[in-house]
């Protein structure tokens, strides 16, 4: 049935949005864990703990930004199983 390949393409497209997603989030984490481990101890105190902060809030940002992509994803797995029916719901392509 034509609506199956559609309902299909445009699943396969948002799976691949979502992986992008998790992605980028995942790389985030690692670039702000590195940015805070690189951090090193001056005589600045201030600037050191300013510095492991901002990259406390840049790995909190995108955790965040991760966890919105795995909800993503769970809704995406949602909409894989509904079958076609009399009326729309979640995942129904109308």
């Amino acid at each position: 049935m034509e609506f199956e390949k559609i309902k299909e393409g445009l699943l396969k497209a948002c799976e691949a949005y979502v992986q992008q997603r998790q992605a980028t989030a995942k790389a985030a984490i690692a670039e702000a864990k590195a940015a805070a481990a690189e951090e090193t101890k001056s005589s600045a105190g201030d600037k050191y703990e300013t510095g492991r902060a901002m990259a406390q809030l840049a790995e909190e940002r995108a955790q965040t930004q991760l966890t919105e992509a795995n909800k993503l994803a769970e809704g995406l797995t949602l909409m894989q199983r509904v079958e076609p029916g009399p009326k729309a719901d979640l995942g129904s392509l109308v």
